[in-house]
């Protein structure tokens, strides 16, 4: 579901696999799932137990599916505001 935000941006309500790994091995890489991606970045929820760092450099890596079956894989730079 597309969703705008006052006309100037869009929400895509979207729930991807998405693997956590911390820049400096400061935590040990996790599996999450993200809840919403915008231009301004995205949601991912933490399973009871996952913990990162208040500010923290990630590198996000997510999957896509495409039409023909083939994935290609994001990775993303990002930093975590908890």
């Amino acid at each position: 579901m597309l969703k705008s935000s006052g006309g100037k941006f869009v929400l895509l309500d979207a729930t991807l696999d998405t693997a956590i790994h911390p820049e400096h091995s400061e935590s040990i890489p996790f599996r999450t799932l993200t809840e919403d991606i915008s231009a301004g970045g995205a949601s991912i929820r933490l399973l009871r137990g996952t913990a990162i760092q208040s500010v923290s450099q990630l590198y996000l890596w997510m999957p896509l599916t495409m039409k023909s079956g083939e994935f290609h894989y994001l990775r993303l730079k990002a930093k975590s505001f908890a």
